[in-house]
């Protein structure tokens, strides 16, 4: 059954509808955090009701930008017969679109004190959203992740450190991320103009001053740290000329958990 789901979910990513017709999705709060901050994602259920997998659409932005969504593919992904989450979690500062009034407060700049939504306040959110999914009656008990860039880098971090039934998606699909926290190489790619800078953006998400003398932090951190032989299901698209990425599929010999099927 994941087989076929992981391939149905790739095959419905390439039906994108024209922003225009995006349907309106149940607001929702998931959870609250310790700190006060109400996390929030936006529902899409199929028609007709019943249980269905459920999907976490986790969205990119350098760990400190970004909405829950992007939720034209969540609806696409409803549509598909997923019961999709445009799922919300804290951002690095400025985390602007989780401060009112864009984000309705709680937000993380009204709680005291502010949440920063350094490491791992993300990913605790992302473990949180999947047990919440999981046990939600619309979910059939099935919980997958689709994820770009910080999005696809949280989805992977999961895979490698849930527990299976629990907190550990069931299949993920990941587009673009970083994986590899501590390689060396981040340090000689130049940052490019109108790009997210990898080494910058990190080292904010895990509020370190610099590379050198932090490795403990940025390997603890690093989801490629948890990838495993128990990894699931798992469609991972990488660009050639994207150096933040690491090619999961071809890393310490985990080709088999990271394209197994169910």
């Amino acid at each position: 059954m994941q087989s076929t789901a992981k391939f149905a979910l790739a095959g419905s990513l390439l039906l994108f509808p024209a922003l225009a017709s995006l349907g309106k999705p149940s607001i929702e709060t998931y959870a609250i955090t310790d700190t006060g901050v109400a996390l929030r994602w936006g529902a899409f259920e199929p028609k007709g009701g019943g249980q269905h997998p459920a999907i976490l659409v986790l969205h990119a932005g350098g760990f400190k930008t970004g909405v829950g969504g992007p939720q034209h593919v969540a609806e696409e992904l409803s549509r598909a017969g997923f019961f999709a989450l445009a799922t919300e979690y804290r951002l690095a500062p400025p985390h602007n679109e989780m401060n009112s009034p864009e984000h309705p407060p709680p937000a993380q700049n009204t709680v005291s004190p502010v949440d920063d939504g350094h490491y791992p306040e993300q990913t605790n959110d992302i473990r949180t959203a999947i047990r919440t999914a999981r046990h939600d009656p619309r979910c059939n008990g099935l919980v997958y992740c689709i994820g770009g860039s910080a999005g696809a880098s949280h989805a992977v971090y999961m895979a490698g450190r849930g527990k299976p039934g629990d907190d550990q998606p069931d299949l993920i699909v990941c587009m673009s991320g970083p994986y590899d926290f501590a390689n060396k190489k981040h340090l000689e790619t130049p940052c490019e103009p109108m790009e997210t800078c990898f080494w910058d953006s990190l080292l904010n998400y895990l509020d370190i001053p610099d590379f050198a003398n932090h490795r403990a932090e940025l390997e603890e951190a690093s989801p490629l740290t948890y990838v495993n032989a128990n990894f699931p299901p798992a469609f991972i698209l990488v660009a050639q000329n994207d150096a933040s990425q690491l090619r999961v599929s071809t890393s310490r010999g985990y080709c088999r958990g990271s394209t197994r099927s169910g």
